[in-house]
């Protein structure tokens, strides 16, 4: 996955100045291949709260929005749906 994601970035980055990555990454920041994708791109998470219920006990934030602008983004966060009962819905408004 690390390899593959990062070889595709890394190609279509370079044409564009804005960027945003968005989805169920499967890890959250604290995990250290994704810590370093984001470190190497200059990407900044704009959701900070808990996505997933999987396990309620503790709740993991691996649905995810990067971008290198996070300024351009306003509002950003979660929201309970009630079409599921293990993710939230992510959310943010472009300024």
């Amino acid at each position: 996955f690390y390899f593959l994601s990062f070889m595709l970035f890394t190609r279509f980055s370079s044409k564009y100045e804005y960027y945003i990555l968005m989805g169920d990454f499967k890890a959250d920041l604290s995990n250290n291949t994704l810590s370093e994708f984001c470190s190497i791109f200059d990407l900044k998470s704009l959701i900070r709260e808990p996505t997933c219920f999987k396990n309620i006990a503790n709740p993991s934030c691996i649905d995810l929005i990067l971008t290198n602008r996070p300024r351009c983004f306003q509002h950003s966060g979660v929201y309970e749906t009630g079409l599921t009962d293990l993710h939230k819905l992510i959310f943010s408004v472009i300024k």
